[in-house]
């Protein structure tokens, strides 16, 4: 917990250390309650092009398993990439690498998703 941790830091003359409010705390994931947006196929007439120009992307890993996001441009464009980029998909791009399961967690308040690669 908190209160048993002393916050300190270091700016180039030694440790300081920091007072840190250690009262409250979040009561309930935010992740029991939020609603994921709906994959839709997309209506009327469609084009191919790259998926950077429908969303932002980062990625990183740790030992063996690996992270990648991905930030629609705009929240209406979510609907769409949530059905064309399915965890399925995912680990097909990235096989023989992806030797594990592949897992998506929504992040509807930022308009984006997360794949875990494992």
């Amino acid at each position: 917990p908190k209160s048993v941790v002393t916050p300190v830091v270091d700016v180039g003359a030694g440790l300081v250390a920091c007072e840190v409010e250690v009262a409250g705390g979040f009561t309930l994931s935010a992740s029991t309650s939020v609603k994921p947006v709906s994959a839709e196929t997309p209506a009327g007439p469609t084009v191919t092009l790259p998926l950077r120009e429908l969303c932002y992307a980062r990625s990183g890993d740790k030992g063996s398993a690996a992270n990648i996001g991905l930030i629609a441009r705009r929240p209406e464009y979510l609907p769409v990439l949530r059905h064309a980029v399915t965890a399925e998909r995912v680990k097909a791009f990235f096989r023989p690498d992806c030797k594990g399961m592949v897992e998506r967690f929504d992040l509807p308040g930022i308009s984006g998703m997360n794949f875990l690669l494992h």
